[in-house]
């Protein structure tokens, strides 16, 4: 649905008028920036989601940290200390999201590399394999299962009064089903993901379905001959995806709200949230040593006073 100014003013009031380069009138911030609010035919403007995030809110990323480990969430969220290094699967992540959006709107893409800013450990082999796995993909997207719209937001209040914020992946907003997407293993962490997903129902109270789409990460290492040859390995890498095949490649599962405990998991944000606040008042995060190696070892590791020993 294409919106003229006219239709955005009249749907967002506080969507700003600016100029162009070449000082002609026009729209500050781009349509795409325009979202359908989930569960309604109503549109919002996604700039009042970023002025909604400078408010005081919790998040599930940082829930989930402290539940992981609250000297980690201390770490990252009240020190703010930036991780010696940091750890690829953000990385990978991240640059799958953007370059399948961009393929599923016929947008040119390309995976871009690693900087010295970026601080990651992504290996080369890696990028081939994503490299790879995204040609594979938009040679056979009609065959998967694409939004119609990308990065929805979503907020909610906790019985509490906490502010919760977040984006959804995806949603088909037809049907007002909602998407989360992985690059991932089978392995992923299922657990977390549900609890995701329980709070996605709880910020989208007309969706009724969630489908988790998992882009599967092949673990695919170098042979000994092909160490100084990378162009040996992309060819093998190509051939072991395209082997895979629709099956092996991507993984789509499909849930109702009705088996989340949505009520259940919204006090969990207001439970964690107490505990951060006993540990500000206390002055003490502790440490949960089994959580140094899990996904590859924590990437505050090497700086945190705990060494990953128990305490």
């Amino acid at each position: 649905m294409k919106l003229s100014i006219e239709d955005i003013l009249g749907i967002c009031p506080d969507f700003v008028l600016g100029v162009t380069a070449d000082g002609k009138p026009g729209c500050k911030f781009k349509r795409q920036n325009i979202c359908m609010v989930p569960g309604t035919s109503r549109f919002v403007c996604k700039l009042d989601t970023f002025k909604v995030r400078a408010e005081p809110h919790i998040s599930m990323s940082s829930t989930d940290t402290f539940l992981a480990c609250p000297q980690k969430y201390a770490l990252q969220y009240i020190d703010r200390v930036r991780p010696p290094i940091d750890k690829g699967y953000f990385w990978l992540g991240k640059a799958l999201h953007d370059c399948i959006g961009r393929i599923e709107k016929g947008m040119p893409y390309v995976v871009p590399r690693p900087t010295e800013a970026d601080n990651t450990s992504v290996k080369e082999t890696e990028i081939i394999i994503l490299e790879e796995y995204l040609e594979w993909y938009r040679v056979h997207q009609t065959e998967m299962p694409i939004p119609d719209e990308y990065e929805v937001p979503f907020r909610l209040v906790t019985p509490k009064g906490r502010v919760v914020v977040g984006f959804i992946d995806g949603m088909y907003m037809n049907r007002g089903v909602m998407i989360e997407r992985k690059y991932a293993q089978s392995d992923y962490d299922k657990l977390k993901t549900r609890r995701q997903l329980s709070i996605y129902f709880a910020g989208n109270p007309e969706g009724e379905r969630a489908q988790i789409v998992v882009y599967t990460k092949h673990s695919i290492k170098p042979l000994k001959n092909e160490k100084d040859d990378m162009d040996a390995f992309r060819l093998r890498v190509r051939a072991k995806i395209e082997e895979a095949g629709v099956a092996g490649n991507v993984k789509v599962s499909d849930y109702l709200r009705s088996e989340f405990p949505i009520e259940q998991e919204i006090a969990v944000l207001d439970v964690v949230t107490d505990m951060v606040e006993l540990c500000r008042k206390n002055g003490v995060f502790p440490s949960y040593y089994f959580a140094c190696d899990m996904l590859d070892g924590c990437a505050f590791r090497e700086i945190c006073k705990y060494g990953g020993e128990q305490k």
